[in-house]
């Protein structure tokens, strides 16, 4: 007879012959049947090909049920497979023994075959709405986890963006007397695009669905991209002339490109920012963009420490902390 995956499994471990075709004869219809009539048997069968449920005859040579179960419960690969005993013995102190091991139910000789059927059709449905449960409870992990991660990401890269804004804030109050009214508000507009790109950032944050997915919202547009490097650019000067680091922008025209502006700008922030930050004192970074075949290269070179080697096999993941440490404060 050939076995019908999409059935449920049922495996009969008894060695009188009688129980088990009268047991199997009334089940055949609605499961596949699997006979073993030995506990080494029943043990091989479950290791090899673990069925949805065990009728369990407590009364077996060499190894009686209650050993049986206890190896299954034992086990993490069996430990959620349901045991039903059947038995001749029916004393209440030999049914509490089997449901303290383990087992989900009892039934005893002679058989009923209502109340076999009844039994094994609620057990097996009790077991199948546990493995959706379980399944649902690792994917709202699984959503917990990336939801954790999609927060800490934000809240990463919001803080280049604040930490930039507050610093050409501070510039201009110091710089009121020297700048002129252009510059002035040139610096003004950056600090705008600034707010803007981190209220995109939040509003990601606040928006549930993307969490849930684990997929952000991309706003594709045609851009220069050397126009977005120059703009952040600036927003880092002042960082990069508190620890007189030169930054040495060498830009191609490379034309409107398609990219979502906010999540590029984020790119390019956590580049400039790590170049300066890590970074000596009196040094140089370099920013430049060229074509590249149907593609625009960015570069953000410095002359910090680089990434050890055990460093890059690290990089990569979620929120690492290496170990080359920043300069000047």
């Amino acid at each position: 007879m050939t076995s019908d995956r999409s059935r449920q499994r049922i495996l009969i471990v008894d060695d009188m012959p009688e129980d088990i075709k009268f047991l199997g004869e009334a089940l055949r219809a609605d499961y596949d049947i699997i006979i073993a009539v030995s506990a080494k048997k029943a043990l091989e069968i479950i290791a090899d090909s673990p069925p949805d449920l065990v009728l369990l005859d407590i009364m077996m040579p060499e190894m009686n049920g209650y050993e049986i179960c206890g190896r299954l419960k034992e086990d993490e690969r069996t430990k959620n497979i349901p045991v039903i005993f059947n038995t001749g013995k029916g004393e209440v102190e030999d049914e509490m023994r089997g449901l303290e091991l383990g087992a989900v139910d009892y039934i005893t000789k002679p058989f009923s075959i209502p109340i076999v059927k009844a039994r094994v059709k609620t057990h097996l449905q009790l077991r199948v709405s546990g493995i959706q449960l379980e399944k649902q409870n690792q994917t709202l992990r699984e959503l917990n986890n990336m939801k954790n991660e999609f927060i800490g990401m934000a809240a990463h890269d919001l803080r280049n963006p604040l930490g930039s804004i507050c610093g050409l804030a501070d510039f201009l109050n110091e710089s009121e007397a020297i700048l002129s009214a252009q510059e002035r508000r040139d610096y003004l507009r950056t600090i705008e695009s600034t707010g803007m790109r981190m209220l995109g950032i939040v509003d990601n944050l606040l928006d549930i669905s993307v969490i849930e997915s684990g997929n952000l919202k991309l706003e594709i547009g045609k851009w220069p991209l050397e126009e977005l490097c120059r703009e952040r650019i600036q927003i880092f000067g002042i960082q990069a002339r508190k620890k007189k680091i030169t930054l040495h922008p060498s830009f191609n025209k490379t034309g409107d490109f398609p990219f979502d502006r906010n999540q590029i700008s984020q790119a390019l922030d956590n580049l400039l920012s790590n170049a300066i930050k890590f970074s000596p004192l009196g040094s140089n970074v370099y920013i430049s963009t060229e074509n590249d075949g149907n593609m625009v290269k960015v570069s953000v070179r410095d002359e910090g420490p680089g990434i050890s080697e055990n460093d890059k096999a690290r990089l990569f993941g979620s929120f690492q902390k290496l170990s080359a440490k920043p300069t000047g404060g």
